[in-house]
C-alpha cells in the first residue's frame, strides 16, 4: 500500500538532476518503479485480469486513493513478459514537451541499448520535441520487443496536448507497446475510440476492491488471524477499499490514541483515528475550504442529488459539485434514487459517500460546527416529504430530533408500510417515539395501537388506546376517520379490552359517527357485525356484515373480504348453502387486492377449511389449514384474543367435520387459552363448550385418542423455522434470521420433524409443501 498525495510526483520532479550531474548517481526516482512493500497482498485474480489486456492496448486503473493501483501495477509489470518503463506523472507534465522528455528518460532506463540514438537527444533540459519521442517509439515497434509503459498518477494531466500524446504513443507503438495508466480520474479524451476498438481494459473500484480472501491475507500480513465472518464484516464496512482494510488491521493490532483497547475489525468506523487521519491528510487537506464545507454538510444525507443538497444547504450549484467530486473520485459512489442502480429520476444523478468517508465527515462536522447537523436533517426531512419519499423523511426527522415532525410522518406512512410486510421497520419507528410523542400527535397513538395489536404487543396497544382517549380532539385524523372520537372507538372495538359486550358498544359508536361515504365505516360495521355474532344476536350481525361488504367493495376490499368470511361462518352454523358463495367471494376479494397473506385472510381460509371439510374435500381442507398456519406465523390472530378464539373455534369445527380428533383437540385448547384473556366472552364460551362436547362424542364413537401430534400442532415459531428450511441456511444462520439462539432453533426443528413425521430436512420441506405450510 502506498501513501501518495497530489504533490508527490511534482516534488520528485523538482529535485531531479541530469544523469552524471553533481550528486546524481542514477536515474531519477520519477522514472523508477516503486519498491515492493514486504507483506503486500498478492492480487492473483486482479493480475489475471491485467494479463488479459491485448497487445497494443491501454490499461486503465481508475479509483480513489488507497485502492492499490500502483501496487497492482508494480506486481503485474514483472510478469507481463515485456520491458517496462515507469513514469510518475506530475502537474508539469501538462506540457506535452515535458511529458515527452519524462517518458523518454523512462525508456532510456528500460531499454538503453535500443535507445542509444535517443540518449543523445534527451538533454538535461526541461523539454523534448514529442516528434522525437514518437519516432523512437516507432523504432521500438520495428524492433518487435514488447514494452509496457506505466503512467502513474495520470490524473495529474488535464491538457489535451499531453493526453493526445499518450493516445498517439499507442498508435505508434502498435502491438509491441501497452500503456498501463493509473489515476483517480478517467481520461475521457484518450479512450472512447480505444474502447470501441477493443483496445482498452478499464478497471475501477469494484475491480480493485479486496475480496474476503484478500482481506484475510492482509490481516495475516500484520500477524492477525481473522475468521471468515470477521473478514466479511471488514469487507462490508470498508467496501473492499484496500487502504481501509490495511488501516482496519492496524487499528485492530494496537490501541489507537485516546483508547485503552484495540478496535474490533468488524465494527471499524470512519471516525477511528487511523481512518480519520488518512481521509484528512489525503483528501480534506488538499481541498478548498468551500469544498470541505460542502462535503461535511452533505454527509448528513445517505443519498445525494443536486436538488436535495441545494435544499439542505440553502444554496445552488450542488449538482455541479457532486459531478466534480464523482469525476475526481472523492469517495463518491453513483447510486439510484432508491439506493439501487445509478439512474436519473429528474432530481439526479444520485450519489452516496463511501461508508467510512461519510462517517468521518459526520464526525468532523460535529467537531467543527456543533449543532449544525440538526438543522440540516430537518431541512432534508422537509425536502424528502415534499418529494413523496416518506421513509427518508422519517429518518431525517428522527436524526433532526423533531419529535412532532417524526410523529406526523410515521403516522402517514406506518399503516401502508406495515401492510407491505415491513413490520420490523415500522416497529422500529414506533420504538423511537414515547407516550409523550403519541400525546403530542394523537393520530399516531391510534396508528400505533393498531400496529402493536397486530404485532402481538397487546400491552403497548392498550397504552396507545389510553393516550388516544385522553387526547383533545383537533379535527379528523389523516386515516380517513370522521373524528378522533370515532377512530378511538374503532380501535377500542378491535382491541376489546373489556370483552365482547363493550366491543359491540364501541363498534356501534364508531358506526354512528362515520358517514356513509367514509372509508372507515365498513370497518366499524364489520366489527359491529362480529360483536353482535359473539353476543348471540345473528339477526343483527347479518345486516351489519352485509352493509360492510357492500361499502367495502368501494372503500375497503380487505374489510369486504373479512365481512364476507364472517357471513360464511354464520351460514355454515345455520346449515345454509350460501356459505360456499360467501367463501368463494371472500377468497376472490383477497386475491384481487393482493391480500392473501393479510390478517383478514386468516378467517377466510379458516372458514374455507370448514366448508371444504363439510363437503368431504379433505385435501382442500388441509390446504386451507396450512395457509392459516403459514399466515399466522407472521400475522398471528393470537394477538387479538377474540379473533384468536374465533378462528380456533372455526378450525376446530373443520377438524370435527373431517373426523380429526387430534386437530380438534388442539384447536379446542387454543380457543380456551384465548378466552382466558377476555373479560366477557359472549357466546364464544358456549361455542367452546359445544366444540368440547362434539369432540367427546367423536372420540367415543370412533375410539380416537389424542394420538401422535400432527401438523396442526405446529407452533407459529415452528412454522417460521420450517419456512426457512428450503433456503439451505445452517441452523446458526436460521437463528440469526429469527433473532433466537441456535439451541432454540435446534429444538424447534426437532419438534417440527416429529409433528410432520419427517426424518430429514428434505422430507420436512416436502411435507410442508403438501400441507401448504410452504409456498
Amino acid at each position: 500500500m502506498r501513501r501518495t498525495d497530489a504533490g508527490s510526483a511534482a516534488s520528485a520532479r523538482r529535485v531531479e538532476r541530469p544523469w552524471g550531474a553533481s550528486g546524481g548517481t542514477g536515474p531519477p526516482a520519477a522514472v523508477l518503479p516503486p519498491a515492493q512493500r514486504h507483506g503486500a497482498v498478492r492480487r492473483v485474480k486482479l493480475l489475471a485480469r491485467l494479463d488479459s489486456a491485448p497487445a497494443g492496448s491501454l490499461i486503465l486503473l481508475v479509483a480513489p486513493g488507497g485502492y492499490g493501483k500502483t501496487t497492482a501495477l508494480s506486481q503485474w509489470v514483472p510478469r507481463a513478459g515485456a520491458v517496462s518503463a515507469w513514469v510518475r506523472v506530475g502537474r508539469d507534465d501538462n506540457d506535452a514537451g515535458r511529458l515527452a522528455r519524462h517518458i523518454a528518460r523512462a525508456l532510456q532506463v528500460a531499454v538503453p541499448l535500443d535507445l542509444a540514438r535517443l540518449s543523445t537527444r534527451v538533454p538535461a533540459g526541461s523539454r523534448l520535441d514529442p516528434a522525437d519521442l514518437l519516432a523512437t517509439v516507432a523504432g521500438l515497434r520495428r524492433g518487435g520487443r514488447p514494452v509496457v509503459l506505466v503512467l502513474d498518477d495520470l490524473h495529474e494531466i488535464g491538457s489535451r496536448a499531453s493526453l493526445a500524446l499518450v493516445r498517439t504513443l499507442l498508435d505508434e507503438g502498435g502491438p509491441v507497446l501497452r500503456v498501463a495508466a493509473a489515476g483517480r480520474t478517467r481520461p475521457d479524451l484518450v479512450i472512447p475510440d480505444l474502447v470501441a476498438a477493443g483496445r482498452c481494459l478499464e478497471l475501477g473500484p469494484a475491480d480493485l476492491a479486496f475480496s474476503e480472501a484478500e482481506t484475510r491475507q492482509m490481516f495475516g500480513a500484520t500477524g492477525q488471524a481473522v475468521t471468515p465472518d470477521v473478514a466479511r464484516a471488514v469487507v462490508q464496512r470498508t467496501e473492499g477499499w484496500p487502504a481501509g482494510t490495511y488501516l482496519t488491521a492496524l487499528a485492530a493490532q494496537q490501541a489507537p490514541r485516546g483508547t485503552g483497547r484495540p478496535a474490533r475489525p468488524g465494527v471499524i468506523s470512519g471516525d477511528d483515528v487511523y481512518i480519520a487521519d488518512h481521509f484528512r491528510d489525503e483528501l480534506l487537506a488538499g481541498e478548498p475550504a468551500d469544498n470541505v464545507r460542502f462535503l461535511l454538510r452533505t454527509a448528513v444525507l445517505e443519498r445525494m442529488s443536486g436538488p436535495v443538497c441545494d435544499a439542505v444547504l440553502q444554496t445552488t450549484g450542488s449538482r455541479g459539485r457532486l459531478l466534480d467530486a464523482a469525476r475526481r473520485n472523492l469517495f463518491v459512489v453513483p447510486v439510484g434514487p432508491a439506493g439501487d442502480e445509478a439512474v436519473d429520476d429528474g432530481h439526479g444523478p444520485w450519489f452516496r459517500y463511501h461508508t467510512l468517508f461519510r462517517e468521518m465527515l459526520l464526525a468532523e462536522l460535529r467537531l467543527r460546527e456543533p449543532g449544525e447537523e440538526l438543522g440540516l436533517h430537518r431541512r432534508a426531512a422537509a425536502w424528502f416529504e415534499s418529494e413523496g419519499r416518506p421513509d427518508e423523511a422519517i429518518e431525517h426527522a428522527f436524526a433532526g430530533r423533531d419529535r412532532l415532525q417524526a410523529a406526523r410522518l410515521v403516522d402517514r406512512r406506518a399503516r401502508q408500510a406495515f401492510a407491505e410486510g415491513r413490520g420490523a421497520t415500522v416497529l422500529g419507528w414506533l420504538s423511537r417515539l414515547d407516550d409523550a410523542a403519541l400525546a403530542a400527535y394523537p393520530p399516531l397513538a391510534l396508528t400505533a395501537g393498531w400496529i402493536w395489536a397486530l404485532s402481538g404487543q397487546a400491552i403497548r396497544a392498550q397504552s396507545a388506546l389510553r393516550v388516544a382517549r385522553a387526547a383533545d380532539p383537533a379535527g379528523p385524523p389523516p386515516d380517513g376517520s370522521s373524528s378522533l372520537e370515532s377512530a378511538t372507538a374503532l380501535l377500542a372495538a378491535f382491541l376489546a379490552p373489556l370483552g365482547v359486550e363493550r366491543m359491540a358498544h364501541d363498534a356501534g359508536r364508531a358506526a354512528e359517527l362515520e358517514p356513509a361515504g367514509s372509508p372507515q365505516r365498513p370497518v366499524a360495521l364489520a366489527l359491529l357485525g362480529l360483536a353482535h355474532a359473539f353476543a348471540g344476536r345473528p339477526e343483527l350481525a347479518g345486516p351489519a356484515l352485509a352493509e360492510a361488504t357492500q361499502l367495502g367493495l368501494t372503500y375497503q376490499k380487505r374489510t369486504a373480504a373479512f365481512a364476507r368470511a364472517q357471513l360464511a361462518v354464520l351460514a355454515l352454523r345455520a346449515g345454509q348453502e350460501q356459505a360456499d358463495a360467501d367463501i368463494a367471494a371472500s377468497l376472490a376479494l383477497l386475491e384481487e387486492a393482493g391480500l392473501e397473506r393479510s390478517f383478514e385472510a386468516v378467517l377466510t381460509h379458516a372458514v374455507a377449511a370448514w366448508g371444504a371439510a363439510r363437503a368431504g374435500d379433505t385435501s382442500s381442507m388441509r390446504r386451507h389449514v396450512g395457509v392459516v398456519q403459514r399466515i399466522a406465523a407472521h400475522t398471528s390472530p393470537e394477538n387479538v384474543p377474540w379473533y384468536g378464539a374465533h378462528v380456533s373455534i372455526v378450525l376446530g369445527r373443520a377438524a370435527l367435520e373431517a373426523g380429526d380428533a387430534v386437530a380438534a383437540r388442539g384447536r379446542l385448547e387454543q380457543a380456551r387459552q384465548h378466552l382466558g384473556h377476555l373479560l366477557s366472552e359472549g357466546v364464544l364460551r358456549a361455542e367452546v363448550d359445544e366444540l368440547a362436547d362434539q369432540l367427546a362424542s367423536l372420540v367415543a364413537e370412533t375410539s380416537a385418542s389424542a394420538g401422535f401430534p400432527g401438523p396442526v400442532a405446529l407452533t407459529a415459531a415452528e412454522v417460521r423455522v420450517l419456512q426457512l428450511l428450503p433456503t439451505h441456511l445452517s441452523l446458526s444462520e436460521i437463528a440469526g434470521e429469527l433473532n433466537v439462539s441456535r439451541n432454540t432453533v435446534k429444538s424447534q426443528v426437532a419438534a417440527t420433524y416429529r409433528k410432520l413425521q419427517a426424518a430429514t430436512r428434505a422430507e420436512a420441506v416436502r411435507r410442508g409443501r403438501e400441507l401448504s405450510l410452504l409456498t
